[in-house]
């Protein structure tokens, strides 16, 4: 295109220099569930001042007690359990023994959802947790004292109740819905639609308790065991779950409308002209894809600190175009050729790469240049005004 932008008319260099500007649907789980951790912390702060008789324990550094519960479990319980104070085998022979099986996760390692999912799992197996805890293994140490203590609090239990509810009825359809290819401008009517019903609920958290109302199309809900005792009435909890959620449901909403602001009503993509349409394509809800390149090669800088900028980014890209199974389905012929075409090319690939990191240093070493000049013209002025 550079070689024929000459050719083109002002207003298509207008069109085509023009940078639009999205926010990753994906981003808004992680919002919300930093959203979830300051608001919970503040409404057990609340709730053990106001009803001291009935006051949960308080927990070291401020922290959250559902959160600290969260995470705590995870490591007692989750395939990734802490080595010396988790019991991950005894566990699941436990759950073996009742035929289900363990669903927690590592804490560590997944960012998307994670604190709304592990609440989600928490509830489910709430009463084995304390079963097994308090009958059968014990608690030898502090980690699996700290879970038996917060599991046995109605506080921290409607907390895990209150985010297994979001995970299932909110947060997990919302990543489905950004995971479907969605074209990122088709998401405005999905975001209006989770704005309303947090109002809603915000109003009234009785149809989220049990269940009954959701944001999106039943079909993306997930109704299995967990999301069964999710929405069965425990009159334990329950009483402090609706005040909960309707907390929740107004922060969040508040959020949404703060990200998401350009896809609601008054913003600047919710009616978009067929141009911005045609531009965009191929521009999806998420820039996951993008992000998880970037991981990776992260993990192997710190892994293999010594393979060459090039060698990561051959095996990044071979693994991610999936280049491997396609190979597999030419011909014996084919593949033979198109080895020996690589080979050849390799040499000029590295010879590139090396031309490239060149011209790289080159332009650092002009940047420090130009910074020390910079500086020093600085320095003289300051000089000369003090005489």
């Amino acid at each position: 295109m550079s070689s024929s932008w000459e050719l083109l008319s002002t207003e298509e260099q207008e069109r085509y220099s023009k940078l639009n500007k999205f926010f990753c649907g994906l981003h808004i789980l992680v919002n919300l569930a930093d959203c979830a951790v300051s608001k919970i912390a503040q409404f057990e702060a609340a709730y053990q001042e106001e009803d001291k008789e009935d006051a949960a324990e308080q927990v070291l550094d401020g922290e959250s007690g559902t959160i600290r519960l969260i995470r705590d479990a995870s490591k007692c319980f989750s395939r990734d359990a802490d080595l010396s104070n988790g019991c991950h085998s005894d566990f699941k022979a436990f759950c073996d023994t009742i035929n289900d099986k363990v669903r927690f996760v590592s804490y560590r390692g997944h960012r998307f959802n994670i604190t709304f999912y592990l609440a989600q799992v928490l509830y489910y197996h709430h009463s084995n947790v304390i079963k097994f805890l308090g009958d059968i293994y014990g608690t030898p140490n502090d980690l699996l004292r700290n879970v038996y203590r917060l599991s046995q609090n109605n506080l921290y239990v409607a907390g895990c109740k209150v985010l297994g509810l979001f995970s299932k009825l909110v947060t997990a359809p919302l990543w489905r819905l950004i995971e479907e290819n969605t074209h990122i401008l088709d998401m405005n009517g999905h975001y209006m639609d989770l704005v309303a019903y947090l109002d809603e609920v915000m109003e009234d958290a009785t149809g989220f308790l049990d269940g009954s109302k959701f944001p999106f199309d039943e079909d993306l809900i997930k109704k299995d065991d967990e999301y069964v005792s999710l929405v069965k009435e425990n009159k334990n909890v329950d009483s402090i779950a609706v005040r909960l959620a309707q907390l929740l449901a107004g922060a969040f909403s508040q959020l949404i409308r703060k990200a998401m602001a350009e896809h609601l009503p008054g913003g600047s993509l919710i009616t978009p002209s067929s141009e911005l349409i045609d531009d965009t394509q191929s521009t999806l809800a998420h820039n996951k894809l993008s992000e998880s390149v970037f991981g990776r090669f992260d993990h192997m800088l710190r892994y293999r600190p010594n393979a060459s900028t090039l060698t990561n980014e051959a095996y990044i890209m071979y693994s991610t175009n999936k280049t491997g199974e396609w190979l597999e389905k030419l011909p014996a012929q084919k593949k033979e050729k198109l080895f020996a075409e690589s080979r050849k090319g390799g040499r000029e690939l590295r010879k590139k790469f090396r031309e490239r990191c060149q011209g790289i240093k080159v332009k650092k070493m002009e940047n420090i240049r130009k910074k020390q000049e910079d500086k020093s013209r600085v320095e003289k002025k300051r000089a000369k005004k003090k005489r």
